[in-house]
C-alpha cells in the first residue's frame, strides 16, 4: 500500500483503502467458492444471514468475470436467483451462469432486472436447460435489451417444457 522497502515490517493500515478493496476482493472469491454448498445446506445468505455471500458478492469491486455453476441443484429456488440478479457486481463484463436441471425455478424475475444494471457486460451466457418448471422469460428479455455494449450472448433453453413463449 505506497509503502518504502524499509517500511515493510509495520503493522499494516486495516482502514486503507487498498486493503479494504483487497479483502472485498478475497470475499467474493470465497463467496463465489462456497455459494453451492451454501444453497445446498440451505444457509441463509442474505446480509443479515449467517453467510452474507450476496454481500461478498456485490462488494467485489475488483471482479470482472464471473461463473457460477447451479446445474442439477433442485434446491435452487426463485429466491436464490433474485438474491443473485439483485447482487451483481456493476463492473462485470462477462457473466456465465449454468442452471440446467433447476427443477425449483419458474421465473426468472430478479435476474433479468439485475442484468440492466451491469453497463460494462459484454459476454453473457445462460443455461437453463432441462428447467422443467420455468414458465416465464419476460423478465430476462426485459433486462437483455439494456446491455448496450454486450457482443456476445449464449442463451440454453432446451427441454423447458412448461416455457410456453419468450414474452409475457
Amino acid at each position: 500500500a505506497g509503502r518504502q522497502e524499509q517500511e515493510l515490517e509495520r503493522p499494516h493500515e486495516a482502514e486503507h483503502p487498498e486493503y479494504q478493496k483487497v479483502n472485498r476482493g478475497l470475499a467474493g472469491i470465497f463467496a463465489t467458492a462456497a455459494w453451492r454448498s451454501a444453497i445446498a445446506a440451505r444457509v441463509d445468505t442474505s446480509d443479515g444471514g449467517s453467510l452474507p455471500l450476496l454481500r461478498a458478492l456485490r462488494e467485489d469491486g475488483l471482479r470482472k468475470d464471473l461463473t457460477l455453476c447451479f446445474s442439477g441443484m433442485e434446491q435452487f429456488t426463485n429466491g436464490d436467483l433474485d438474491g443473485l440478479g439483485r447482487n451483481l457486481p456493476e463492473q462485470l463484463e462477462s457473466l456465465n451462469l449454468d442452471f440446467a436441471q433447476c427443477s425449483g425455478l419458474t421465473s426468472l424475475g430478479a435476474l433479468g432486472a439485475g442484468l440492466r444494471s451491469l453497463g460494462s457486460l459484454t459476454t453473457l451466457n445462460l443455461n437453463f436447460c432441462q428447467c422443467k418448471c420455468l414458465t416465464s422469460l419476460g423478465e430476462l428479455g426485459d433486462g437483455l435489451c439494456g446491455l448496450e455494449v454486450l457482443t456476445t450472448l449464449g442463451l440454453e433453453f432446451f427441454d423447458c417444457a412448461e416455457l410456453a413463449s419468450l414474452c409475457e
